[in-house]
């Protein structure tokens, strides 16, 4: 059901653009990475009427609605418009969350798939890690870790405290 679901976002993802209103609010929200020449020219729109199970491969901005995260059925944070989840799942793709990202009914957002992240050019995705990562728990990964961190679950827990 999911796939199907997300089947008629991505059909509706024309009605889904931006409007110049939403486009200052995340400009705001998000000044590095609008900032950054054509960025947001890779996010793929989607607009859900049906609400639905966002799948952890890529990373999404909600422009309109909410998104409930949960860890084995238990709510642990619910997001709202232009905050942002997932996106640990660009600069770290082997990470495995146990995380579930479920949208709200006419939930708007955006979403840079793991695919697309990879084809953009490399010192494009460099800048994007830098303004993305807050503090520099992704540098703690790589370099004092032999095991993955899971940001996202970091992420979640901060936003429900």
């Amino acid at each position: 059901m999911t796939n199907l679901r997300l089947e008629a976002a991505r059909m509706n993802s024309e009605t889904a653009v931006l409007t110049s209103t939403e486009w200052d609010i995340l400009s705001n929200r998000l000044p590095g990475l609008a900032s950054i020449t054509g960025m947001l020219n890779h996010f793929q729109p989607l607009l859900l009427p049906s609400g639905g199970d966002l799948p952890a491969d890529g990373f999404y901005i909600i422009l309109e609605g909410e998104v409930a995260i949960s860890r084995s059925g238990e709510e642990i944070a619910r997001l709202g418009s232009y905050d942002f989840f997932f996106e640990e799942q660009l600069a770290l793709p082997e990470l495995q969350t146990d995380l579930q990202a479920v949208a709200a009914l006419n939930t708007k957002l955006l979403k840079l798939g793991k695919t697309q992240w990879e084809l953009l050019p490399k010192e494009l995705r460099e800048e994007a890690k830098r303004i993305l990562f807050i503090g520099d728990l992704l540098n703690v990964h790589m370099h004092d870790f032999q095991q993955p961190i899971n940001c996202c679950n970091i992420t979640a827990v901060a936003f429900a405290l």
